[in-house]
């Protein structure tokens, strides 16, 4: 799988480094999309495209035109949150390959937005490579020495990617059963169904498993001081986020009467041109400011076309690593304009320049709809 994924990358970039050689007179006729998947090309296009074909002002979000495309609304995603702090603890619950010690891919900033609207929020810690059992057990220890330390009953979890999964255990009368502890569980590209790209990495051969788990008990090392990370178990984490072990998991766990379950996916493209299949798979529930749309960071390029079918009218949508009908879960509440490592936040307090999405922002929005439902 990795040599896989670096052809692919390497082959990305070819085609970047050709594109860029063209000469800008012979491509006044390009498409949209193909002046898009030249890459963030401000810089080096000679000629405005979007002057010569009349994209400004057009109703669509260029963000590739040199003189930035008004069309691009800045205004910040989604109502204004407001509201009274919610009931329950609030516990973020972060994914795969991340951790407390690195802030959870920003998840610090979330915490002290949330804290400054009033809701009572914690950031758990869980093992970066391992099965969700052993990192759901993570979670409950946790969650046991908060509740001491608290005096609270029950908690809201909000949890990113694998982190979903690890939750959904956790509650599972035929996982550890806890559901006495927990309110409500809120997921952001989760896998729910898997995502295709453990499955292959999940047919490297056995024998590097000893291997695989030295380096990534390494790399956890370097990542996180916690010391539940001795537990390393880098084959159970293909596995638990694989798509042939989600048809398993999703029968032996499925949803427990008296916790809430909601959830949200991650949408763009590698182009930022909309995708015409979203409105359909996301149940007609895009989160997004008009004429705008969002744009996959580089890294998840090569990986787009291992998870879905790829192509300018017909890529499965996604959020550059989970497929949005993977991330679908419980009570789904639509589809939000940023890639997977974006929804989780990214370390910045400005709204994306193209989109308005901004992850402290949601999850202030989340909070207070919690709050809003006594929760």
């Amino acid at each position: 799988m990795k040599s896989s994924v670096l052809i692919l990358f390497s082959m990305l970039l070819c085609c970047g480094s050709e594109a860029e050689q063209v000469d800008p007179e012979t491509t006044t006729a390009l498409s949209k999309e193909e002046v898009a998947a030249r890459g963030d090309t401000k810089d080096d296009i000679a000629e405005d495209f979007c002057k010569a074909n009349g994209w400004y002002d057009d109703g669509v979000c260029d963000w590739f035109c040199l003189g930035g495309d008004s069309d691009c609304d800045e205004t910040p995603l989604g109502p204004d949150p407001e509201g009274v702090a919610t009931k329950h603890p609030i516990v973020l619950v972060h994914g795969f390959m991340a951790s407390y010690s690195t802030g959870g891919a920003g998840m610090f900033y979330i915490v002290r937005a949330l804290e400054k609207d009033g809701h009572v929020t914690y950031f758990s810690e869980t093992p970066p490579f391992s099965s969700t059992e052993q990192r759901s057990v993570a979670i409950e220890e946790y969650l046991e020495d908060l509740l001491v330390a608290t005096g609270a009953e029950k908690v809201n979890l909000i949890a990113h990617s694998m982190g979903g999964l690890d939750s959904r255990y956790l509650i599972s009368k035929n996982g550890l059963d806890r559901s006495d502890i927990v309110a409500s569980l809120t997921t952001l590209g989760t896998p729910h169904r898997g995502t295709k790209l453990a499955d292959i990495a999940g047919e490297l051969p056995s024998s590097w498993d000893k291997v695989l788990d030295a380096l990534a008990s390494i790399y956890g090392k370097n990542i996180s001081q916690s010391a539940s990370d001795n537990t390393t178990d880098f084959r159970g984490a293909l596995d638990s986020l694989s798509e042939k072990e989600a048809v398993n998991f999703n029968q032996l766990h499925p949803n427990v009467a008296g916790v809430k379950y909601q959830s949200y996916a991650g949408i763009g493209t590698i182009t930022g041109i909309a995708n015409p299949l979203a409105p359909e798979v996301c149940d007609d529930k895009i989160l997004s400011n008009e004429g705008t749309y969002a744009r996959l960071s580089a890294v998840f390029w090569p990986i787009v076309p291992v998870i879905a079918e790829i192509g300018f009218t017909d890529t499965e949508p996604n959020d550059g690593l989970i497929l949005v009908r993977s991330a679908k879960w419980g009570d789904f509440l639509g589809c939000i304009p940023a890639d997977h490592l974006e929804m989780s936040g990214d370390g910045t307090n400005e709204p994306n320049e193209n989109t308005g999405f901004l992850a402290p922002r949601l999850f202030r929005q989340i909070a207070f709809n919690l709050s809003a439902q006594g929760l």
